[in-house]
């Protein structure tokens, strides 16, 4: 068992790679939609699946500029959550920082996407299904709402964690520009 003087906790370590698995997962989320935008055509998506789910994937797609800004913003995102999440492997101070500010700008930023998708869907998607696929718009928004809450767990998460007295006392005797692994 550890001393109390020689005692270092975990969670750096811990925070730390799960944003820096997060973080990989949303950068190849971000490029891959942004490779698709440029790449793919009408026609890539008619020899892949037919014409008729090609027409309805072309219906229901959102906005290229919207694609290319969300996939822009989500790539930028990624890459500021991955430096944070080494700073804080390495027991830097600013790496709480800019995980509380990757935090602080992904929130309302899923919080506006949730609702762009949730406007987006139920102007679209009636028209998309069979009659009797058809979803009812409560059903529509609890999904949504849902999706939101599994995505914002991470940063919400993040915040409260940071923010707990014992973590920032454990935080504030680390070194600025020093750097500890694990």
């Amino acid at each position: 068992m550890e001393s109390a003087a020689t005692y270092r906790s975990r969670w750096p370590g811990v925070l730390g790679l799960v944003g820096i698995i997060i973080a990989v997962l949303m950068f190849w989320d971000a490029l891959s939609d942004l490779i698709q935008v440029f790449t793919w055509d009408e026609q890539d998506w008619v020899r892949m699946l037919g014409a008729e789910t090609a027409a309805l994937i072309e219906r229901f797609a959102p906005p290229v500029g919207y694609q290319v800004a969300s996939g822009l913003i989500n790539l930028e995102l990624s890459i500021l959550l991955f430096v944070a999440s080494i700073l804080l492997l390495r027991r830097q101070r600013v790496g709480v920082t800019l995980s509380r500010v990757w935090a602080w700008l992904v929130l309302p930023l899923l919080a506006i996407q949730m609702l762009l998708v949730l406007t987006w869907m139920k102007q679209h998607l009636a028209g998309l299904l069979r009659p009797e696929w058809q979803v009812s718009e409560s059903t529509i928004v609890i999904w949504t709402v849902f999706v939101f809450l599994i995505l914002a767990a991470y940063p919400v998460f993040l915040l409260a964690w940071l923010g707990r007295p014992s973590v920032r006392g454990d935080y504030a005797t680390w070194n600025v520009g020093t750097s500890t692994v694990m």
